[in-house]
């Protein structure tokens, strides 16, 4: 009798064990949308979820990555039979400043099953190949290694320092040289610049609806660095911005125009760079605050063409040019 409960305790056993889930059918995937990205860029990654009935699940989360990636939290992508809290597929948006080749994860997700069995299941560790903004777009760039590793195996210490401070004189060189050439090679464009519409474009991407605070001042502050560069005279394109704000206070323009567009860009490198969340409603007017300096620059600007038109029609003997970035009238005393 005794051998006989035994053995039905057995089989009780394994039956409730055979219908708890195993963690191999819980399963998470994670695929990038690119394979490649560029420094200030930013990337989406999709992290799909899949688990069996009765299993309850988390939303999926970063045990470790890079310092030089900046992830979101996950948003849950809208699928046909599923909500925000089921399991499903989710996206996280990632930010990268350096190159190099990065590795993200793994991302992890929490399960609890009906009968109260819980843990972790973790997804495979993915790559991100980073390029520099001035690198090759076909070279693949290598990962970066500290000198006391290598150090380590082959070569001594202090000639270590010794290629390391070539290397960093090499590549001063090599900025200062291409600083210099883009700076004397003007960017051309084809056509005229629809330079308000630039913004209109961003704004129907539906960034601040969609909640993609960091992408949006990215675009914003881009589109103003154009306008800057095509307007006022100084190459707003190749400057840092504390650099472009040292230029706009020396810019004899209305102050507070140009002080406005300083603020602009201040407060996108808090938002993209410091990890700065401005309030919702400081986001969602940041393009009506980029389109009002920026349209009475642009009328400004049209006004004094006229003037300048209109002076040299009514002087002919006088060559009176105006620059719009000194804002200087200067006269050709040739008919005096």
């Amino acid at each position: 009798m005794k051998s006989s409960c035994l053995i039905a305790c057995f089989i009780l056993s394994g039956a409730i064990k055979l219908s708890a889930a195993a963690p191999e059918d819980i399963s998470i995937s994670v695929n990038p949308a690119v394979a490649h990205v560029t420094i200030g860029d930013s990337l989406t990654v999709f992290c799909r979820v899949s688990a069996p009935p009765g299993i309850s699940v988390s939303e999926p989360f970063v045990r470790t990555s890079s310092s030089l990636v900046d992830i979101g939290k996950p948003q849950a992508v809208p699928s046909q039979g599923g909500t925000a809290s089921s399991p499903g597929e989710y996206r996280f948006l990632m930010y990268i400043f350096a190159s190099d080749t990065l590795q993200v994860g793994p991302f992890a997700i929490r399960y609890t099953a009906a009968d109260g069995d819980s843990g972790t299941v973790e997804s495979d560790i993915i790559t991100v190949i980073a390029r520099g903004v001035v690198d090759s777009p076909e070279a693949s760039p290598l990962p970066n290694r500290d000198p006391f590793e290598i150090a380590g195996y082959t070569m001594l210490f202090w000639l270590i320092v010794f290629l390391a401070v070539m290397a960093a004189a090499a590549l001063i060189a090599r900025g200062i040289v291409l600083y210099r050439r883009k700076k004397a090679a003007r960017p051309v464009y084809e056509g005229p610049i629809d330079e308000k519409g630039e913004f209109e474009r961003i704004r129907a991407l539906k960034l601040f609806e969609s909640g993609h605070y960091k992408e949006l001042y990215f675009l914003v502050s881009t589109a103003l660095r154009g306008f800057i560069h095509r307007n006022l005279n100084f190459d707003a394109m190749y400057e840092t911005t504390h650099e472009i704000t040292g230029n706009l206070s020396k810019c004899p323009e209305n102050p507070e125009l140009t002080g406005a567009l300083a603020l602009i860009l201040e407060e996108s490198d808090r938002v993209k760079f410091a990890k700065y969340t401005p309030a919702p409603e400081q986001v969602s007017t940041v393009i009506d605050r980029t389109l009002k300096p920026v349209t009475a620059l642009l009328e400004e600007i049209e006004r004094r063409k006229k003037l300048e038109e209109a002076a040299c029609e009514g002087s002919p003997h006088e060559h009176v040019p105006v620059h719009i970035s000194s804002l200087s009238v200067e006269k050709r005393k040739g008919g005096e």
